[in-house]
């Protein structure tokens, strides 16, 4: 029982070996996996957090970076999938003592209901949905703010920082065209005498190929040419087609193999 405590988040192990709560319980453990609507409930989670990743760039652990010039959009389309959870929410908060009683069966011996919130209002209040967005201050801002030495080194460190992650992001945007293109060269390999084609491949090639030039910091035109390229190579092409004929994927394959070898000698800055 205790190991699915704090397998769950509902308790931890003290520096004496005890075990503790931890007054929180983590959506996507084992404790709620009997629930459909709470895990119902994670998998929209994990929905908002990859839309949001998926419109955005890595900068450091934990952080993610985009133009400033996109924040409405973006605030726009979180914002709208987040809301979408306030029914969802509300649903388990009604029956929530029908949701936690399904959780605990399908624990068998290990369910205790001192593992979950007691109260469905308890359950909503442990919840948190918050994006916090800043912004990155211009060098010379720096400068003025701490002033000296100090000022002038912590300028300098933001400008390597941001030449770093301008590369990183160059670098992100490629790996996600790279793998959308090995993801062609797989299921159109001529030495597979059946192939299984997904609609997911194809949404992910029209995001990487539409939304290039907004997720990159700093324009990389022969980056953008290349996204189009593919855009433009693959527009004709359908799933089920794609599924069907054996010569159609041979004769995608070799297009995409020279695709990918065109952007892997593509300097990113």
């Amino acid at each position: 029982t205790i190991k699915a405590s704090v397998d769950a988040g509902a308790m931890s192990i003290d520096s004496r070996g005890n075990a503790v709560p931890t007054g929180s319980i983590s959506v996507n453990a084992k404790l709620w996996r009997g629930s459909d609507k709470v895990m119902g409930l994670q998998k929209k989670f994990v929905a908002v957090q990859s839309n949001f990743k998926s419109m955005t760039l890595p900068w450091g652990e934990g952080v993610r970076i985009f133009r400033a010039e996109r924040i409405n959009d973006i605030y726009r389309s979180v914002r709208q999938m987040i809301d979408d959870t306030d029914p969802m929410i509300e649903d388990i908060v009604k029956n929530y003592e029908a949701e936690a009683e399904s959780a605990m069966v399908a624990l068998g011996k290990a369910g205790r209901s001192d593992n979950y919130p007691q109260t469905g209002e308890s359950f909503r209040d442990g919840i948190v949905r918050q994006f916090h967005v800043d912004t990155l201050s211009q060098s010379n801002k720096i400068v003025d703010l701490v002033g000296g030495e100090l000022g002038t080194h912590l300028a300098r460190e933001h400008e390597e920082q941001l030449r770093r992650s301008i590369g990183e992001a160059q670098q992100d945007a490629a790996d996600r065209l790279a793998d959308v293109l090995q993801r062609l060269i797989n299921i159109s390999d001529p030495s597979k005498d059946s192939t299984r084609v997904t609609n997911s491949l194809f949404e992910d090639i029209e995001e990487i190929t539409t939304n290039m030039r907004d997720i990159l910091l700093f324009p990389n035109p022969a980056l953008e040419r290349m996204a189009d390229t593919v855009k433009n190579s693959l527009s004709h092409l359908k799933r089920e087609d794609l599924a069907k004929n054996k010569d159609l994927r041979h004769s995608l394959h070799g297009t995409a193999k020279s695709m990918a070898q065109m952007l892997g000698n593509i300097p990113i800055v």
